[in-house]
Formats: C-alpha cells, sequence, structure tokens
C-alpha cells in the first residue's frame, strides 16, 4: 500500500535510485529552447511568490512554471553577466552582475552600477543591507554593502587582500562565515576570527541558522564541517560508499562534488550520494515543495521524483505487452522485435530463429500458467515457451489470452470466438456465436471478477462468461447496455469492483443492476488504453496524453472521483499509452507501454505531494505589476481596464484555469476559463476589489486565489448615478411642467366655459325680453280691443308663463360649468311651459291651429332632461311665420322619440305656408321686422356644444310642411 513519502526519504529517493544503464534520467532539461537566456547557469532561487530565479552569462530568468521571461542590459541591468540572487524584505529581487548591484521589483529594474568589475556573492541582513563579497577585475579581494543606493566598502575587516571570497551569512547568529577556500573566518560586529585552515579547496552550504563546510582530501575523502552557535563542529567523513559519522548535522543540505559531480543530500538521518547527470553541477536549489532543481553548464534540470523509470528504446524499443514468469524475470513483446527477456540486469532478445516458425507480431496480455509456462498471443497464433522448449497453439491470429489459475485453463481470443485450452494445450471449449457470444471483430481483452466469471472485451462490445452455466451476457451499444464502442482493458480490485478501459472513457461494473457504468468527468473522456491498479489504493489508467491515478478509497466510499494526472511535464515520459500495456510485477511495480517508451512506477516511491500553486494578477493594461503592489488605480474618468493573471507552479500535466470576478456585491464568479486574462468594464467609481482563482486538472486541491484592489476616480458627470439623477431632475421638471400646462389648461378651459356659461346666459336673458315683448304685444292687442275680461285672463296664464320661463332662466344661471347638465329641466316640466305657451297663443288666435303633442313612452318624462328653453324658439317661429300666416286652420304637432340609448329626438311640424313663402313675406313686410328668438337660440345650441353637448338641427320644408328636428345626443346618464 502506497505510503506518503516524508522529506527525508523522498530526497533519498531521488539519489539512490541510479539512472542505469537501460533508463533515461529523471529529470527535464530547460535550454535556450525554453527561452532560458544562456546555457550555462550559474545561480539558482526560490523567492516569496515561488518563482524560479536563475542567473546565466547573459540574463536573469524568471521561471513560472510554464514560461521562462528573461532580462538583460535592455531591460535595465547594468551587466547581464549574473553571479548571484537574493530577495529583500519587500520581495524585491537583487542580481549581481560583473557591473554592480541591481534591483528588479517585479515592474522595473534598478541598477547601481560599481567603479570595478565584480565575481560577488550576496547576503541580506534585517537592517536593509545588501551585502557582497567576492572579487575584483584585479582579482582584489573585496567586502561590503549597499544602502540607500550607495556602496559602502568594508574591505579593511577582511584578513586578506587578493583571492576569492565565498561567504554565507548565518540569520541566528547575525554573523558571516567568510573563505578563500584555504582559510574560513567569522566576521561579527566588524570582528573578525579565524575558525579553520585546510590544504584543500573549501566550499560552504548555508541556511538561516547553520553552515555546513567541505573539502576533498586528496580528491577522494569528502570531510564535513558545520558552523553552529559559533563554533565549529566536525561532522565526519565519506569515504568510498561508507560514511564515518562522528557528530550529527542540525541543518538539512544538497549539494554537489566539485570533483565527481555526485550529488549530496546530508541531515541527521545520514549522508547519501549518487550520480544524477553526466553534465557538469554549478549549483542546486531545493525548492519549497522540496523537489530538486540543478544549474548546469547546460541549462536547469529540474530533478523528478524515483517513481517513474523510462527505459532507452534502444534496449527495449516499441513494447506491446508483458508478463513477469516464475522467476521474477519480465517479457518484453513487441509486434516488430520479437521478445526479450529482462533479468534487472541485462536484456537478451529471444533467439530469431526460434519465433520465425511459431510467431510473428505480439499482440496483448500474454500470460504465464502454474507450470512457468510463458503464452504470447501473436499473429500466427499462441506461442509457448518455458525458456528452453516452444510451440504454438491453433494457427491463426491471436489479439490476447488469460490464465484462469483456479480452473489451470488457458483463453485464447480470436475472430469472433474464444478456444479454451487445458494444461496439454488441447482445446476443450469454444465459445463463439452459436453460445450467444456478440462479437464481430476480435477479442483483444479478458478480465475475471470475484465471482469466476469472465469478461471479454474487443471493438465491438464487452461479454460476461459464467463457465459453470455456459451462459453469456453481452453488453454493447445496440442492446443499450455499454456507453462506449469497445472495451479495450479489463481489471478487477481486490475490493471486487471490475474496470473497464473503452473507447469512451473509465468504465465499472454495477452488479447490483447488472449495468456498465462511466465515470462521467470531461477531462477522462477519451480512449482508456489500459487499467490496472495499486492494490485497492489507486486505480491506474490511461489517456492519450498520460496516466491517471484515482483514490479508489474515496471513490468506494462516497463515489468522489479524486485524479492526479502524469505526463512528460511530471516524470510520466511515455507518449500515447499502449492499449492494454500494464502489468503489476511481483514488487508491486508497474510497467506501462507506450508509443514511444516502456515506463516503470514504483508506487512507493511516487511523489503524490500537490506542488504548490501560487497565482498574482501580473499586468494591468499590459504594463508588469510590481511584486508589491497595493492597489491598481486607473487614469481619471476611466472604467476599463485589462488585468492578466500569472500562476506559479511547476507541476503542470494541464493548462491552467482562471475564474474571476470583481467583488461589489452585484458579480458572480466567471466560467473557468485558460484565457488568462481577463476585461474589466463599467467599473463603479470608487474603490472595488477583483478576485481570482486559479486551478489545475488532474492535481486535487490544486487552487489558489489572490485579489487586488480597483480604484476609480470619474468625474461628477461620469458617475454612474449622475446621468440617471439628471434624468430623473429632468423628468420631474417635465412631469412638473406638463402637470401645470396642464393645469392652466384645465384652467383656461373652465374660464373659457365660464365666459361660454356668461354667454348662454347672456342669450339666455336676451330671449327673456324677446319672449315678452311678444307676450306683451298679445295682452295690449286684448286690452285696446276693450276686451277687459279676456285680457284678465290672458294676464293670468301669461303670469303662469313667465313664471315658468323664469324658473328654467334661473336654473341656467344657477348652474356651474363643472355641473352644466344639472342646469337642464326634466322633460315633463318644459313640455309643461312650451304647452302653456302654446294654449297662451291659441287664446290669442282662436281657430288659427290645432295642437297635438306625442311623446314616445318609453322616455322616462320626469327624469329625461333637456336644456331649458330649447323647444320653444322653434315652436314659436312655426306658430307665427307658417301658421299664422296661412289662409286656413293649421295643426301643430311635436313628437317626442327616442331614438337608441341616450339620443333624444324633439320633431316640430307645422303645415304652414312654408320657409320659402315666409321669408318673402318678411322681406315684403313694411315694418322689416326679423324675430330673433331662433337666431338666439342656434347661437346658444353651438355654444352649448362647444361645452360638451352633442345637439342637431334639421329643417325639412314644402309649401305645404315643415319639420324641425332637434336630436340630443347625451354624454353623460341622464
Amino acid at each position: 500500500m502506497f505510503v506518503r513519502i516524508f522529506f527525508t526519504v523522498f530526497f533519498l529517493s531521488i539519489v539512490i535510485q541510479s539512472s542505469g544503464q537501460f533508463t533515461y534520467p529523471r529529470y527535464r532539461q530547460y535550454t535556450l529552447r525554453d527561452g532560458l537566456s544562456q546555457m550555462q547557469v550559474m545561480c539558482l532561487f526560490q523567492d516569496s511568490r515561488g518563482y524560479i530565479w536563475a542567473g546565466t552569462k547573459e540574463g536573469l530568468n524568471c521561471f513560472n512554471g510554464d514560461k521562462i521571461t528573461s532580462y538583460s542590459e535592455k531591460d535595465g541591468l547594468a551587466s547581464s553577466y549574473i553571479h548571484d540572487i537574493e530577495e529583500d524584505q519587500t520581495g524585491a529581487i537583487w542580481v549581481s552582475t560583473r557591473s554592480g548591484l541591481a534591483c528588479f521589483d517585479g515592474s522595473k529594474i534598478t541598477s547601481f552600477p560599481h567603479n570595478d568589475q565584480l565575481s560577488i556573492e550576496l547576503a541580506l541582513t534585517p537592517d536593509g543591507k545588501i551585502w557582497y563579497a567576492g572579487t575584483d577585475q584585479n582579482r582584489n579581494a573585496v567586502l561590503g554593502y549597499l544602502k540607500d543606493g550607495k556602496y559602502t566598502d568594508k574591505s579593511e575587516f577582511l584578513p586578506i587582500k587578493k583571492g576569492y571570497l565565498i561567504f554565507r551569512y548565518c540569520k541566528k547568529d547575525d554573523s558571516f562565515i567568510i573563505t578563500n577556500q584555504k582559510e574560513i573566518w567569522e566576521l561579527k560586529n566588524n570582528k573578525v576570527r579565524h575558525l579553520l585552515s585546510t590544504e584543500n579547496d573549501f566550499l560552504l552550504v548555508g541556511n538561516d541558522s547553520t553552515v555546513l563546510i567541505y573539502d576533498h582530501e586528496n580528491n577522494n575523502i569528502l570531510r564535513i564541517w558545520e558552523y553552529r552557535e559559533r563554533e565549529i563542529v566536525y561532522v565526519g567523513n565519506f569515504e568510498g560508499d561508507d560514511f564515518n559519522s562522528i557528530n550529527r548535522v542540525k541543518g538539512n543540505y544538497t549539494f554537489h562534488e566539485d570533483v565527481n559531480e555526485n550529488l549530496i543530500i546530508l541531515n541527521k538521518n545520514g549522508l547519501v550520494k549518487n550520480r544524477i547527470t553526466e553534465i557538469e553541477i554549478i549549483k542546486c536549489l531545493v525548492d519549497r515543495d522540496k523537489h530538486l532543481w540543478l544549474a548546469t553548464e547546460e541549462g536547469v534540470l529540474q530533478v523528478f521524483s524515483g517513481g517513474f523509470e523510462t527505459y532507452k528504446r534502444e534496449f527495449l524499443p516499441v513494447v506491446w505487452s508483458m508478463v513477469e514468469d516464475l522467476e521474477q524475470n519480465l517479457w518484453f513483446a513487441s509486434y516488430f522485435y520479437g521478445l526479450k527477456k529482462f533479468d534487472g540486469k541485462s536484456v537478451k532478445s529471444y533467439p530469431a530463429e526460434d519465433l520465425q516458425k511459431y510467431a510473428l507480431n505480439f499482440y496483448f496480455q500474454p500470460q504465464v500458467d502454474k507450470r512457468g509456462i510463458l503464452y504470447f498471443p501473436n499473429n500466427y497464433g499462441i506461442f509457448y515457451t518455458d525458456g528452453k522448449i516452444h510451440g504454438a497453439i491453433r494457427k491463426e491470429p491471436c489479439l490476447a489470452t488469460f490464465y484462469d489459475k483456479e480452473r489451470d485453463l488457458l483463453f485464447g481470443g480470436y475472430r469472433m470466438f474464444v478456444e479454451v485450452y487445458n494444461k496439454n494445450h488441447q482445446p476443450i471449449r469454444t465459445i463463439g456465436k452459436s453460445d450467444g457470444l456478440e462479437f464481430e471483430g476480435y477479442i483483444s481483452s479478458f478480465g475475471k471478477d470475484h465471482l469466476g466469471n469472465i469478461w471479454m472485451g474487443g471493438f465491438s462490445g464487452l461479454s460476461r462468461y459464467d463457465w459453470d452455466k455456459n451462459s453469456i451476457t453481452n453488453y454493447n451499444r445496440d442492446n443499450g447496455k455499454l456507453p462506449s464502442d469497445g472495451v479495450l482493458s479489463i481489471f478487477t480490485t481486490p475490493d471486487g469492483r471490475t474496470w473497464f478501459g473503452s473507447t469512451h472513457g473509465l468504465l465499472w461494473y454495477d452488479s447490483k443492476t447488472d449495468s456498465v457504468k462511466k465515470i462521467e468527468q470531461e477531462d477522462i473522456s477519451g480512449t482508456v488504453s489500459f487499467v490496472t491498479a495499486i492494490d485497492s489504493t489507486w486505480l491506474v489508467f490511461s489517456q492519450s496524453t498520460g496516466i491517471y491515478l484515482m483514490d479508489l478509497k474515496k471513490f468506494n466510499h462516497s463515489g468522489e472521483v479524486e485524479l492526479y494526472f502524469f505526463n512528460e511535464n511530471n516524470g510520466f515520459l511515455g507518449i500515447d499509452p499502449g492499449q492494454n500495456g500494464a502489468l503489476v510485477d511481483s514488487k508491486g511495480n508497474i510497467w506501462m507501454t507506450s508509443s514511444t517508451e516502456l515506463v516503470k512506477l514504483d508506487p512507493r516511491k511516487l511523489d503524490f505531494q500537490n506542488y504548490s500553486v501560487n497565482v498574482r494578477i501580473s499586468h494591468f493594461n499590459g504594463q508588469r505589476l510590481p511584486f508589491v503592489q497595493e492597489k491598481i488605480s486607473l487614469p481619471k474618468n476611466d472604467r476599463t481596464a485589462i488585468v492578466q493573471f500569472e500562476t506559479i507552479c511547476f507541476n503542470r500535466p494541464k493548462l491552467v484555469q482562471y475564474s474571476w470576478k470583481i467583488d461589489d456585491g452585484e458579480h458572480d464568479w466567471s466560467p473557468w476559463q485558460e484565457n488568462d486574462y481577463a476585461i474589466l468594464t463599467d467599473l463603479r467609481d470608487g474603490k472595488s476589489q477583483i478576485q481570482v482563482k486559479a486551478r489545475i486538472l488532474g492535481l486535487p486541491d490544486a487552487e489558489a486565489i489572490a485579489a487586488m484592489p480597483i480604484v476609480v476616480n470619474l468625474a461628477l458627470w461620469k458617475q454612474e448615478w449622475f446621468f440617471p439623477t439628471l434624468l430623473g431632475l429632468v423628468s420631474v421638471l417635465v412631469v412638473f411642467a406638463l402637470v401645470l400646462l396642464f393645469l392652466t389648461r384645465i384652467r383656461m378651459i373652465q374660464i373659457n366655459k365660464q365666459a361660454k356659461m356668461f354667454q348662454l346666459q347672456a342669450i339666455l336673458s336676451q330671449m327673456n325680453p324677446h319672449f315678452i315683448f311678444n307676450v306683451m304685444a298679445a295682452l295690449q292687442s286684448m286690452i285696446l280691443s276693450a276686451n277687459i275680461e279676456k285680457a284678465n285672463d290672458y294676464l293670468v296664464k301669461m303670469s303662469n308663463l313667465v313664471r315658468g320661463f323664469l324658473d328654467a332662466s334661473v336654473s341656467t344661471s344657477m348652474a356651474s360649468v363643472k355641473d352644466l347638465h344639472k342646469s337642464e329641466l326634466p322633460l315633463k316640466k318644459e313640455l309643461d311651459i312650451l304647452t302653456s305657451y302654446i294654449n297662451f297663443q291659441q287664446l290669442i288666435y282662436p281657430e288659427k291651429f290645432d295642437f297635438v303633442l306625442f311623446t314616445d313612452p318609453l322616455i322616462d318624462l320626469e327624469h329625461q332632461t333637456i336644456p331649458p328653453m330649447l323647444i320653444q324658439p322653434f315652436v314659436e317661429n312655426s306658430i307665427r311665420h307658417g301658421l299664422l300666416q296661412k289662409g286656413s286652420k293649421g295643426t301643430l304637432r311635436i313628437s317626442i322619440l327616442s331614438s337608441g340609448k341616450n339620443i333624444l329626438k324633439i320633431e316640430i311640424t307645422d303645415d304652414g305656408i312654408g320657409i320659402q313663402k315666409a321669408s318673402r313675406l318678411i322681406n315684403q313686410s313694411r315694418l322689416l321686422f326679423t324675430s330673433r328668438g331662433k337666431e338666439l337660440t342656434v347661437s346658444r345650441i353651438k355654444l352649448l356644444n362647444e361645452m360638451g353637448y352633442n345637439i342637431h338641427i334639421d329643417t325639412s320644408s314644402s309649401d305645404q310642411e315643415t319639420t324641425v328636428t332637434i336630436t340630443i345626443i347625451s354624454t353623460y346618464e341622464n
């Protein structure tokens, strides 16, 4: 079972495992092709953000795990030759160059040129001084510091004047350890103390509390001392492969031997050394994730853990399948290169003359039985051998075999059928179409579940075979039981679950529902060429881009899919893992084929520790931001910004994805994207904050978050609220103006109506004297005729008539503009007044006309109202100008009719002389008298219509009859 490796054991695994003659070195090399400014790397440094900095002879290089950015003299360096790199308390990067020191704050480089050409190392002290020690162009020893942009020389404290100096700062003791490689001194409080001498060359490795000192005696014996608590302690010596330890060290050290380029790891648990590379090493760096980096003459090397070993193709070319024999030898079968046997020390090819007769083009899943006989499926059938004897079974292509140890049976997968053989290689059962096997192509994979069922897979589907019942259950696309076209690999884990590598992802069998289910995860939806397991802890399966390890315990417990992904970026160097190409050997190693190299995985040495991930907002509107940036301030009145993100991580099996948001309470996180920038628009005035998250698929919990305040300074008229507020104010003013205009208009209408009311009353007041005049004229006629009794009767009737007429006038004069309809009289009262008037006229002009009144029974005379004195003027005209001029007795007919809802018609008909003849008589009259009653009434009707009434007058006339029709359309409910 895999256990996580602690710091010490992990580093031991780096150096214990020799690359050997058969495997490639376990590191990735970064060179000019990757963006490095020059191949000779003089120093390495990791800053607090996680960046790896490399100084070369032609520039400073910053690596974030994906991209190398280079800086040189054109970017502000005093010289491109870099000797050393450090970081100060503010996060700025300091470099020593041949021409002096330079400081990079993340945005710009500030150089501090020195008068001499220097080769110096750096040390930063808590008081803000940048110390340096080394030599100048004249080989003079130099010591000094830079503070506030000024150099201060302290070479007078050095015990020597010539030579190259190496020094380390011990923060715990606030002291410097200085060596010219022959002598060791301590410098503290401006005082020098001699510590150690040697005839060899001293070298120093330091940390915050201790400094390691070592030399080589006679180029063979490695002697080691440790400076701690201001004392020199002899640790021991390393001779050959033996470490003679006198005292344990207190620090952890990783360094290399200049003599033989061995890499050495020393801590309190002991010392281990090994040779990682043939390339000359200059400096070592252990990063914050405890991974090793090497500065070399040929670039930067990122050393991977000892989990993966990649075998050279010259020894094991294009391996398609493998099997382990009972003596723990590994046999590798190739489609093109035959069989090879590997005993861990040497690789031997199986004699070609023995293979030519029995085998050609080996395929998948070779087997070994309990007698040690090996079986290799190939284009000629099944080749078998025990290393001494060999032969073949069935002369036709076989793509896969499976040995059932419990039944001692061998299964061979052929086109559309499976044949089963006993220990004597005799066929005892054939499973084919007649038995229910639904395969159109070759059976290319086998497996066995915990119930003893045999599973068979191929590109056309999957079948489960019950040996005891000789029954088959088929799973394929056609019957809806398989969520893929085919199955390439089958494996049952110790927990009893059967897994399938398919053409459409990773599948597993659910025995409760007798169905094959798919792991629904986008990044593993491609072809799974092989599937196997590390006991019951990790499931191992492939995708074309690399291999995945899935936590089986988590999946079995909660269904959670936690995946770790490996490819060329973190140790797995194979390209496009091979079909059904995985084997777990007797030692627990997993061997995996690919289209290029064979890879072995030792899960006990695999680094499952996630590399740390850091994300930062690195650019604003195309300009790089300083490492320490408190906020982003936009130009005045600018509300748009482009911000760029940068992730620092050195394990990137897949692309980084980003999600961001403006933290203002109104925005949510954006969808995950691979673009490393965000375009921010319509930012609100004042201070808000942009947050960004980064994640790397294939690395569980590999997620980081960063935030940066953004300040927007908008003019008043640019504020978000300005135009809405202005619009609101303008709207209020417009509404106020409209309301004022409306009220003014209403007032004007009321005044106009009032004026028209006064006109109406004036007209009616003009009608009063006209009416009275006519009545008085008739009364005068009676008195002159000395008919006193009749005149007295007329006077009584006239007083009643005048009283009714005056009541009508009073109702009109008292009505308001708003309630004009209240001036109306009930139709019954109007008709009573009208009848009194007609009767009065009949008294004056007896035997001149008869009067007929007709009212529609549908009309409610008590409630139906009309404007007062509307009918009388037309009746007066009919009597005076029509009936009285007739030579014989005539008839006056008044009809009150209903013509639909709210429509009242009043017809006044007389059979007098007609309008034309009456007009001629008036024109011929010497008195030139014209009645104004009708004229006043027409003017009155016009005013009434303007005030809301709808009254129409229609006249029709002939020599025999004249009809005046008054139509009143009511605009309100009577």
